[in-house]
């Protein structure tokens, strides 16, 4: 049966003849599908994979599908999942980039904080407020937009 790309999930597990578990199953194996190749070029769109890239997909999915005895899924189902699975797995992956660059930039302000030294990325920038270059200088704090 077709899955239109405007059907709810409910239509589309009617659609796929899955009971709830199956339906669940189905879910995890294609989210493991999608964060594998978010994973392998996150820059890259799902209307940009090669037919035959997304064949293979298929393919393995429905025999992680079938080795649990779960109803295979047609095409149209699989690039209905596929589409949302992909912008999921790449959310995720950018959500994982912004916690790392902040970690990073945390444990470089306390390895500063330690050492008196400025954390990577701070650049010290002269004073001109009183006037004289030199006479004081001040730190500015990590800027990821500048900084990056």
């Amino acid at each position: 049966m077709e899955v239109p790309r405007t059907a709810k999930t409910d239509e589309a597990r009617t659609a796929a003849g899955h009971d709830l578990i199956q339906w669940q199953r189905f879910y995890m194996i294609t989210r493991e599908e999608a964060r594998k190749h978010v994973q392998g070029d996150p820059t890259r769109s799902w209307p940009s994979v090669a037919a035959h890239e997304k064949k293979a997909m298929l393919d393995r999915i429905n025999q992680l599908l079938a080795n649990e005895d779960i109803p295979e899924v047609s095409q149209s189902l699989f690039l209905w999942r596929m589409k949302k699975a992909i912008q999921d797995a790449k959310e995720v992956a950018r959500e994982a980039a912004r916690e790392e660059a902040i970690a990073a930039a945390r444990g470089a302000a306390r390895l500063a904080a330690r050492t008196g030294a400025p954390p990577s990325g701070t650049e010290v920038v002269e004073d001109y407020t009183a006037g004289r270059l030199g006479q004081a200088s001040r730190r500015r704090p990590f800027d990821p937009v500048r900084d990056y």
